[in-house]
Protein backbone atom coordinates (compact mmCIF):
# COMPACT_ATOMS: atom_id res chain seq x y z
CA UNK A 1 0.00 0.00 0.00
CA UNK A 2 1.44 3.38 -0.99
CA UNK A 3 1.59 6.48 1.21
CA UNK A 4 -1.42 8.12 -0.48
CA UNK A 5 -3.58 5.05 0.15
CA UNK A 6 -2.44 4.95 3.77
CA UNK A 7 -3.30 8.65 4.18
CA UNK A 8 -6.77 8.10 2.68
CA UNK A 9 -7.31 5.07 4.91
CA UNK A 10 -6.21 7.10 7.95
CA UNK A 11 -8.66 9.89 7.06
CA UNK A 12 -11.47 7.35 6.64
CA UNK A 13 -10.62 5.77 9.98
CA UNK A 14 -10.52 9.09 11.77
CA UNK A 15 -13.85 10.09 10.16
CA UNK A 16 -15.41 6.86 11.48
CA UNK A 17 -13.85 7.54 14.89
CA UNK A 18 -15.35 11.04 14.95
CA UNK A 19 -18.76 9.68 13.96
CA UNK A 20 -18.53 7.03 16.67
CA UNK A 21 -17.70 9.67 19.27
CA UNK A 22 -20.77 11.64 18.22
CA UNK A 23 -22.91 8.48 18.23
CA UNK A 24 -21.74 7.70 21.77
CA UNK A 25 -22.94 11.18 22.70
CA UNK A 26 -26.43 10.23 21.56
CA UNK A 27 -26.42 11.62 18.01
CA UNK A 28 -28.44 9.06 16.08
CA UNK A 29 -27.54 10.64 12.73
CA UNK A 30 -23.87 9.90 13.49
CA UNK A 31 -24.70 6.22 14.06
CA UNK A 32 -26.71 6.29 10.83
CA UNK A 33 -23.62 7.62 9.04
CA UNK A 34 -21.41 4.90 10.55
CA UNK A 35 -23.82 2.21 9.35
CA UNK A 36 -24.03 3.87 5.93
CA UNK A 37 -20.24 3.88 5.59
CA UNK A 38 -19.73 0.36 6.93
CA UNK A 39 -22.93 -1.27 5.62
CA UNK A 40 -21.28 -3.30 2.83
CA UNK A 41 -18.74 -4.67 5.32
CA UNK A 42 -21.46 -5.41 7.88
CA UNK A 43 -23.51 -7.18 5.19
CA UNK A 44 -20.49 -9.31 4.26
CA UNK A 45 -19.91 -10.19 7.90
CA UNK A 46 -23.59 -11.04 8.45
CA UNK A 47 -23.68 -13.17 5.32
CA UNK A 48 -20.69 -15.07 6.64
CA UNK A 49 -22.54 -15.82 9.87
CA UNK A 50 -25.79 -17.12 8.39
CA UNK A 51 -26.63 -18.85 5.15
CA UNK A 52 -29.77 -19.10 3.15
CA UNK A 53 -32.89 -17.09 3.81
CA UNK A 54 -36.16 -18.86 3.17
CA UNK A 55 -39.32 -17.18 4.33
CA UNK A 56 -39.14 -16.92 8.10
CA UNK A 57 -35.38 -17.20 8.40
CA UNK A 58 -32.81 -14.76 9.69
CA UNK A 59 -31.12 -13.20 6.64
CA UNK A 60 -27.93 -11.09 6.51
CA UNK A 61 -30.02 -7.96 5.85
CA UNK A 62 -32.29 -8.66 8.82
CA UNK A 63 -29.27 -9.38 11.00
CA UNK A 64 -27.63 -6.05 10.09
CA UNK A 65 -30.91 -4.17 10.66
CA UNK A 66 -31.42 -5.88 14.03
CA UNK A 67 -27.82 -4.98 14.86
CA UNK A 68 -28.58 -1.33 14.06
CA UNK A 69 -31.72 -1.36 16.21
CA UNK A 70 -29.84 -3.01 19.08
CA UNK A 71 -27.01 -0.46 18.99
CA UNK A 72 -29.29 2.53 18.36
CA UNK A 73 -31.52 1.50 21.25
CA UNK A 74 -28.67 1.05 23.69
CA UNK A 75 -28.12 3.88 26.12
CA UNK A 76 -24.64 2.55 26.84
CA UNK A 77 -23.40 2.18 23.24
CA UNK A 78 -19.89 3.50 22.93
CA UNK A 79 -17.24 2.52 20.41
CA UNK A 80 -13.86 4.22 20.45
CA UNK A 81 -12.83 3.41 16.90
CA UNK A 82 -13.50 1.14 13.92
CA UNK A 83 -11.95 -1.91 15.60
CA UNK A 84 -13.96 -1.40 18.77
CA UNK A 85 -17.11 -0.87 16.68
CA UNK A 86 -16.61 -4.21 14.91
CA UNK A 87 -15.96 -5.87 18.25
CA UNK A 88 -19.24 -4.43 19.59
CA UNK A 89 -21.00 -5.41 16.36
CA UNK A 90 -19.62 -8.96 16.56
CA UNK A 91 -20.87 -9.34 20.12
CA UNK A 92 -24.28 -7.88 19.27
CA UNK A 93 -24.62 -10.16 16.20
CA UNK A 94 -23.74 -13.10 18.39
CA UNK A 95 -26.50 -12.19 20.84
CA UNK A 96 -29.04 -11.64 18.06
CA UNK A 97 -28.26 -15.04 16.53
CA UNK A 98 -28.48 -16.69 19.95
CA UNK A 99 -31.83 -14.98 20.64
CA UNK A 100 -33.16 -16.32 17.35
CA UNK A 101 -31.80 -19.80 18.12
CA UNK A 102 -33.53 -19.71 21.52
CA UNK A 103 -36.76 -18.64 19.83
CA UNK A 104 -36.37 -21.55 17.42
CA UNK A 105 -35.95 -23.98 20.32
CA UNK A 106 -38.98 -22.51 22.07
CA UNK A 107 -41.00 -22.84 18.86
CA UNK A 108 -40.11 -26.53 18.67
CA UNK A 109 -41.96 -26.88 21.95
CA UNK A 110 -45.24 -25.58 20.53
CA UNK A 111 -44.80 -22.16 18.92
CA UNK A 112 -44.63 -21.34 15.25
CA UNK A 113 -41.53 -22.53 13.44
CA UNK A 114 -38.86 -19.87 13.01
CA UNK A 115 -35.74 -21.19 11.39
CA UNK A 116 -32.29 -19.80 11.94
CA UNK A 117 -29.66 -20.90 9.49
CA UNK A 118 -26.49 -20.43 11.49
CA UNK A 119 -23.22 -20.91 9.68
CA UNK A 120 -21.65 -24.08 10.95
CA UNK A 121 -18.67 -23.24 13.04
CA UNK A 122 -16.06 -25.78 13.98
CA UNK A 123 -13.65 -25.87 16.86
CA UNK A 124 -11.50 -28.91 16.23
CA UNK A 125 -13.81 -31.60 14.88
CA UNK A 126 -16.97 -30.49 16.67
CA UNK A 127 -19.63 -28.55 14.73
CA UNK A 128 -21.36 -26.05 16.99
CA UNK A 129 -24.84 -24.64 17.07
CA UNK A 130 -25.51 -21.11 18.28
CA UNK A 131 -26.52 -22.07 21.82
CA UNK A 132 -23.52 -24.36 22.38
CA UNK A 133 -21.26 -21.63 21.06
CA UNK A 134 -22.85 -19.00 23.31
CA UNK A 135 -22.36 -21.15 26.40
CA UNK A 136 -18.72 -21.77 25.50
CA UNK A 137 -18.19 -18.05 24.81
CA UNK A 138 -19.58 -17.10 28.22
CA UNK A 139 -17.22 -19.55 29.90
CA UNK A 140 -14.27 -18.35 27.80
CA UNK A 141 -15.03 -14.73 28.75
CA UNK A 142 -14.79 -15.67 32.42
CA UNK A 143 -11.43 -17.34 31.79
CA UNK A 144 -9.90 -14.60 29.61
CA UNK A 145 -11.88 -11.76 27.96
CA UNK A 146 -9.04 -11.12 25.48
CA UNK A 147 -9.32 -14.67 24.15
CA UNK A 148 -13.04 -14.14 23.66
CA UNK A 149 -12.37 -10.90 21.78
CA UNK A 150 -10.04 -12.71 19.39
CA UNK A 151 -12.59 -15.47 18.81
CA UNK A 152 -15.40 -12.95 18.23
CA UNK A 153 -13.32 -10.97 15.75
CA UNK A 154 -12.38 -14.16 13.93
CA UNK A 155 -15.77 -15.95 13.99
CA UNK A 156 -18.16 -13.03 13.77
CA UNK A 157 -16.41 -10.38 11.72
CA UNK A 158 -14.38 -12.65 9.48
CA UNK A 159 -11.31 -10.45 9.85
CA UNK A 160 -8.03 -11.96 8.76
CA UNK A 161 -5.45 -12.78 11.40
CA UNK A 162 -3.31 -9.96 10.05
CA UNK A 163 -6.12 -7.43 10.50
CA UNK A 164 -6.94 -8.72 13.98
CA UNK A 165 -3.27 -8.47 15.01
CA UNK A 166 -3.10 -4.87 13.78
CA UNK A 167 -6.41 -3.97 15.39
CA UNK A 168 -5.31 -5.42 18.73
CA UNK A 169 -1.81 -3.95 18.51
CA UNK A 170 -0.01 -7.29 18.82
CA UNK A 171 2.35 -9.19 16.59
CA UNK A 172 0.99 -11.91 14.33
CA UNK A 173 3.04 -14.45 16.23
CA UNK A 174 1.47 -13.40 19.55
CA UNK A 175 -1.98 -13.41 18.00
CA UNK A 176 -1.52 -16.93 16.57
CA UNK A 177 -0.42 -18.21 19.98
CA UNK A 178 -3.46 -16.61 21.64
CA UNK A 179 -5.72 -17.93 18.86
CA UNK A 180 -4.41 -21.46 19.41
CA UNK A 181 -4.96 -21.06 23.16
CA UNK A 182 -8.51 -19.77 22.56
CA UNK A 183 -9.33 -22.71 20.26
CA UNK A 184 -7.86 -25.25 22.68
CA UNK A 185 -9.76 -23.70 25.59
CA UNK A 186 -13.02 -23.70 23.63
CA UNK A 187 -12.42 -27.32 22.63
CA UNK A 188 -11.87 -28.28 26.28
CA UNK A 189 -15.02 -26.42 27.34
CA UNK A 190 -17.06 -28.13 24.62
CA UNK A 191 -15.62 -31.55 25.46
CA UNK A 192 -16.52 -30.96 29.11
CA UNK A 193 -20.04 -29.89 28.12
CA UNK A 194 -20.48 -32.97 25.91
CA UNK A 195 -19.30 -35.29 28.65
CA UNK A 196 -21.56 -33.75 31.26
CA UNK A 197 -24.52 -33.51 28.84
Amino acid sequence: MDMRSLAILHCMRSEITQLLERAAGGERDALDAVFHELYPELQRIAAGRIRGHKVGTLSPTILVHELYEKLAGSSSFSARDRKHFFSCAARAMRHIIVDHARAKNADKRGGQAFQVSYEETRVGDIPLDALELEEAFCQLEQIDPTLLEIVELRFFTGLSMDHIAKAMGVSQRTLYRRWQLARATLQALLDESTESG
